[in-house]
């Protein structure tokens, strides 16, 4: 079975680890995979934290970027989202 592949913000919710595949370097993401949770941010809606949060923090400063990753952003440029899981699901599998 694969990943499913997430193409709107209706689809991606607070909570979800994801894997998201960017085919092109910008000014605010690499080329190449990582994997995040998704959080949402009062100020700027569905963003995500990738597990390298640090370094992408300092990557950020060093570009002259915002660290804060948004959904939105990344689905109107060259970038794939796959869910990995979602939170709700992972706690209701840990305690049936």
């Amino acid at each position: 079975m694969g990943l499913k592949p997430l193409e709107k913000v209706e689809e991606i919710k607070h909570g979800d680890i994801v894997r998201v595949v960017s085919h092109e370097q910008n000014c605010g993401i690499d080329e190449g995979a990582f994997k995040a949770i998704v959080v949402n941010s009062k100020e700027d809606g569905l963003i995500l934290v990738p597990e390298n949060f640090e370094e992408r923090v300092f990557r950020a400063v060093e570009n002259g970027a915002y660290w804060e990753i948004g959904v939105e952003w990344l689905l109107e440029n060259d970038v794939e989202i796959y869910l990995l899981y979602r939170f709700d699901q992972l706690v209701k599998e840990y305690w049936r």
